[in-house]
């Protein structure tokens, strides 16, 4: 399920029931808002990311107290590539540990995808796509907020960017 933003209590039991995964993409209104204020975004998009902004983070909280395996994902055209790391802290915000929203980005975002014998852990015989960052992200997440965080990205075993 992508967004989740009206999930009730019957939406969140049949998804616990049904080991459904929610990718709530928090940062997908909030990002709209920013466009909209630069004047990129039509009016009415404004309006309806104003209408959900809180009653998308109050459903996504009820479903992560519930149970529902929550993904990591971001609607990553709404808003600047380079800013998906935003979601995080967004999830930490809705209840999720700093932890907890490291795991919806790796391991829970590989099974969700039904990738996770390739990907989503350090593992042997898994491609090695792997991000080191500067900064401890479990004292502050938001840190991954900054580009400047990320000391390397390795992609398949091989670096493709150090700082």
């Amino acid at each position: 399920i992508e967004h989740g933003i009206y999930l009730d209590d019957e939406a969140i039991e049949l998804m616990l029931k049904h080991g459904t995964y929610l990718v709530p993409t928090l940062l997908a209104p909030l990002a709209v808002l920013e466009a909209g204020e630069k004047g990129g975004m039509p009016e009415y998009g404004i309006r309806k990311s104003k209408e959900v902004i809180e009653i998308h983070s109050e459903s996504i909280a009820r479903a992560h107290k519930a149970g529902v395996k929550i993904a990591m994902g971001t609607d990553a055209g709404v808003m600047p590539h380079g800013t998906n790391l935003r979601e995080l802290g967004l999830m930490v915000n809705i209840g999720m540990t700093p932890m907890e929203s490291i795991v919806a980005t790796t391991r829970i975002a590989a099974q969700c995808l039904g990738w996770e014998d390739e990907v989503g852990t350090l593992e042997a015989g898994k491609l090695a796509d792997v991000v080191i960052v500067k900064t401890n992200p479990i004292q502050d997440i938001r840190s991954l907020e900054n580009n400047d965080t990320i000391a390397l990205v390795m992609k398949d075993g091989k670096v493709v960017k150090e700082t």
